[in-house]
């Protein structure tokens, strides 16, 4: 499915990819998340009390706002030190007790990293830099052209269309990279077919997983600090499943979108969405799983996991994706801005011959 969401809106800064958004009038709907409280599920059957929950939250909340000034104080020290989340949750005695507040703790922080805090860092995750950054509005994208049409706006700059579709003879699909030599003057990159492509420098995107998976083969090989950086971190596994039903058996209209799920096991189908409001009448809901339940239910059969969803730069080559931005690793945003910084820093090496890949 790829993207759902345009996160990010209503904060000090503008958000680039909001507001092509607007310029194309993508079909989006504000994520509501207001009511969560009144929706949270217990285990055993049943609704949690609203100021169970709203206690829940006020904990998690604390955590996040003692979490971003203590990063602060340690990013002003410069010093490297730093600690992870759940760290920082002991040390101020906020980390989650309860099955409730470990669901809740899931929701605030896996729910938007795809990792839990015990491994995720205090400096650089907090504070949440697209939250911070653009506001902490959401939209959940639900047109017919697809995320890809902020991709396709942003390409027609460069690359010919037709009906909608690229078919600039330039860009060349389906070529599974396997090697990239730069070993003899520019850079030859050769695909799975056998085809051989050649050029002055090349900008390579893949997610962090094909980088860790050692698909593509490096000549010379990649340096040290490169290998170090690629192997130092993990790729968030982040799986959506989406159900959909003969009929609306769950509440619909306002402050009913999402509802929450408390089971002894943390994480385990605890956040859930209906989508009766993008799409009346499809009868479709789904649920998110990340981390460690994500990568379990990935590994079994689509018929267990729905039982148990219905029981509830190196020299010339330059590397550019959401994961290698500073701050905004993870998000759509990320991409958008790593994208242009390389691009740019291309552009540069090119024209000026001042290259810093």
């Amino acid at each position: 499915m790829g993207a759902n969401w345009l996160h990010g809106v209503g904060g000090p800064k503008r958000n680039p990819l909001y507001e092509m958004s607007e310029k194309i009038h993508l079909k989006k709907f504000y994520s509501d998340f207001n009511n969560v409280s009144l929706n949270t599920y217990k285990q055993e059957g049943g609704r949690y009390k609203e100021n169970e929950v709203d206690a829940a939250f006020s904990k998690a909340d604390k955590t996040l706002d003692d979490g971003e000034k203590f990063s602060k104080v340690l990013n002003s020290e410069n010093n490297g030190d730093d600690m992870s989340i759940l760290s920082f949750e002991r040390l101020q005695k906020t980390d989650p007790r309860s099955t409730l507040e470990k669901m809740v703790d899931f929701f605030t922080f896996d729910g938007e990293q795809a990792e839990a805090p015990r491994v995720t860092s205090l400096r650089q995750v907090l504070p949440m830099a697209e939250s911070h950054d653009f506001g902490e509005n959401s939209y959940f994208v639900a047109d017919s052209r697809g995320f890809e049409s902020l991709v396709h706006l942003i390409a027609k700059q460069f690359i010919s269309f037709k009906n909608g579709a690229i078919n600039d003879p330039r860009v060349k699909f389906n070529q599974a990279v396997t090697e990239i030599d730069q070993s003899k003057g520019g850079v030859t990159v050769k695909t799975e077919d056998g085809k051989q492509y050649h050029a002055k420098l090349v900008i390579l995107s893949p997610s962090l997983g094909v980088l860790q998976s050692e698909l593509i083969t490096y000549k010379p090989q990649l340096p040290l600090w490169n290998r170090r950086a690629i192997s130092e971190f993990s790729i968030g596994v982040y799986t959506k499943i989406f159900l959909k039903f003969p009929r609306t058996f769950w509440p619909v209209g306002n402050g009913t979108e999402f509802f929450l799920y408390v089971h002894e096991r943390r994480g385990y189908y605890a956040i859930w969405q209906h989508l009766d409001n993008e799409y009346p009448g499809s009868n479709v809901m789904f649920v998110t799983l990340a981390d460690d339940e994500a990568i379990r239910v990935e590994q079994q059969s689509d018929e267990e996991t729905k039982a148990e969803a219905m029981e509830a730069p190196f020299g010339k080559i330059y590397f550019t994706g959401e994961h290698t931005h500073p701050r905004l690793f993870g998000y759509a945003d990320g991409a958008y801005y790593s994208g242009a910084d390389t691009a740019k820093d291309v552009i540069k090496c090119l024209r000026n011959k001042s290259c810093s890949g």
